[in-house]
């Protein structure tokens, strides 16, 4: 079923709680959010992550996404966002071309935990050289 509506120009992410399930849209906004208000992690961490999950899985709405600048456009301020240091576009688009030479060792690991976990969960636990890293 495709799902018909209205342009939202100003909104990154269209507003369906108007017109389908209200109360669940409501509370998959809330849960969708949580990761951006109560991360620890930082933005560029966070960001470099998010990313390579997102080639894994092949969503343009996420590779596309930009958490300091969809989120205000969204009314979100705080949380992970607030954070000074943001990731550049070139970092972006490093990751989103498999490029981790610009990213921290830090940052490099975490990467290859998501991508690991995004296609082979199973295997993660075998992978003594990566857990010794």
């Amino acid at each position: 079923m495709r799902v018909e509506l209205a342009p939202q120009p100003h909104n990154p992410i269209p507003d369906l709680s108007r017109e389908y399930s209200p109360e669940i849209v409501q509370t998959a906004g809330a849960f969708t959010m949580a990761p951006y208000q109560y991360s620890r992690l930082s933005l560029r961490l966070f960001e470099a992550v998010r990313i390579a999950t997102a080639v894994i899985n092949g969503c343009t709405v996420c590779m596309n996404w930009r958490a300091q600048r969809d989120l205000r456009i969204l009314g979100y301020e705080g949380g992970v966002i607030a954070q000074a240091e943001s990731p550049g576009e070139a970092m972006y688009q490093a990751v989103l071309g498999g490029d981790l030479s610009g990213l921290t060792e830090k940052e490099r690991l975490a990467v290859r935990y998501s991508q690991k976990m995004g296609t082979d969960p199973r295997g993660l636990p075998e992978g003594e050289t990566f857990w010794a890293e």
